[in-house]
């Protein structure tokens, strides 16, 4: 198909395009029209998604939790931090504006995380959005990862949040709408040497995710899941910091296919 015909191109792309008659100009012209009103439409429907909504961010006291409550925030968000360091959330709630606010959270305590949601959609007679953003990092060989750990690692990343769905989905196919963002990481999708104990559960955050997302649509109600690989934040320089190329290349050379 022509570059001139096909309405997915950038605007920048269709004027790389030469019109040599009349006919062209029309076409170029036609698309150029195309591409800025819908180009104005979807950011108009993109705002008016967040615009009033009211979100819970869990794990927003920092790294990504912090970028997405501030990144809502603009767009009109009434956004509700949660952390398990009460002075963190707290610091960025003020950050997003007088209409935020912020509550200290432990994700493994279940009982606490119901009653919080409650309240929240009790207030707010809604809950548009819950991000499940919280967890934690451990990696080492393996075989020194004692059982301790594994258990921490566990009752916050996989446990935190299921508390999280199990507070909110609820709400949501009661009310029909709503949309659940759980954060995995990129080590939920492949091997990840070094970080079993994390990739254990980043894959069982992607499993939950996309099994409920099938599940959810009756309801009227979203399920995504976020995959970011390494962020600059406090897991990355806590655990992944520490790990330099030397750490990882035995286990490449057995494992080409990584």
């Amino acid at each position: 198909m022509s570059p001139l015909t096909n309405k997915s191109f950038p605007a920048t792309t269709l004027l790389s395009g030469l019109c040599v008659n009349k006919y062209c100009f029309r076409v170029l012209s036609f698309n150029l029209y195309f591409y800025h009103t819908y180009h104005i439409k979807l950011t108009k429907m993109k705002n008016s998604i967040w615009n009033g909504a009211v979100a819970l961010v869990t794990g927003g006291g920092s790294g990504i939790g912090r970028q997405l409550s501030l990144a809502m925030s603009k767009r009109g968000t009434k956004v509700i931090v949660t952390d398990i360091n009460a002075e963190n959330a707290a610091k960025v709630a003020s950050e997003c504006g007088s209409g935020a606010e912020s509550f200290a959270l432990d994700v493994r305590d279940a009982a606490a995380f119901t009653e919080l949601v409650n309240n929240i959609y009790n207030k707010n007679k809604s809950i548009d959005f819950i991000f499940n953003n919280a967890g934690i990092g451990i990696g080492g060989e393996t075989y020194e990862i004692g059982h301790q750990l594994w258990d921490r690692i566990i009752d916050i990343n996989i446990k935190g949040v299921l508390n999280g769905v199990l507070a909110a989905y609820p709400i949501m196919v009661k009310q029909g709408s709503g949309h659940i963002i759980n954060t995995a990481s990129l080590a939920g999708l492949g091997p990840a040497p070094l970080l079993a104990p994390y990739s254990l559960t980043k894959h069982a955050v992607v499993g939950l995710s996309t099994s409920l997302r099938i599940e959810a649509v009756k309801f009227g109600v979203k399920v995504s899941v976020l995959c970011p690989s390494a962020a600059i934040h406090q897991i990355y320089h806590r655990y992944l910091g520490l790990l330099t190329c030397a750490d990882f290349l035995p286990h490449l050379q057995d494992h080409p296919i990584l």
